[in-house]
């Protein structure tokens, strides 16, 4: 019983230990896992629910950006900046579901100019935001979406630059 004992305590702090996990609190970690493959990072994600397309994304959430870099705001965390026209963002494997997405929200900070292409940066186009002036600060731009259904890749092609971008989300 004497060396019963210990382990049983050992084994009540272990699980309690792991019961007060900070990192995963709920069923969305969106904490990137990057992968360095040559001199290219790739940053992968997960998630534990159906229809994350249908929900509020940040834009540095992303299998691969080509050319875009991050800034820290006050109030609105990560963000990406220092887009350039012909620069891209990739989500891998994305499922739009049978009905497809219908309308897409950016948010973002500047004249943004998007196009949204599907399994290549000059696939099947299936959305387009244009550029256009607007208040200062972050606001929401939207456009329709068409012929975004079943799994593909996903790519958000910039066709303006200057801009910052922080979230992104589809709707049905």
């Amino acid at each position: 019983m004497k060396r019963l004992l210990p382990i049983l305590l050992f084994l009540q702090a272990a699980f309690t230990l792991l019961a007060q996990n900070p990192i995963v609190g709920t069923s969305f970690t969106p904490d990137p896992a990057p992968y360095v493959h040559g001199d290219k990072v790739y940053l992968f994600t997960g998630h534990d629910e159906d229809d994350a397309v249908y929900w509020k994304v940040e834009a540095e959430t992303m299998a691969w950006g080509y050319g875009l870099k991050t800034d820290v705001v006050e109030g609105r965390g990560i963000v990406l900046r220092d887009i350039d026209a012909g620069e891209y963002l990739l989500l891998k494997g994305v499922d739009f579901g049978a009905r497809g997405a219908r309308k897409l929200t950016l948010c973002v900070e500047g004249a943004a100019g998007v196009e949204v292409h599907l399994d290549v940066p000059d696939g099947p186009l299936c959305g387009s935001i244009v550029p256009k002036a607007g208040k200062a600060g972050f606001r929401e731009v939207s456009c329709s979406m068409k012929g975004a259904a079943g799994v593909h890749d996903l790519y958000f092609v910039f066709t303006s630059g200057g801009f910052r971008w922080d979230w992104w989300k589809m709707a049905r």
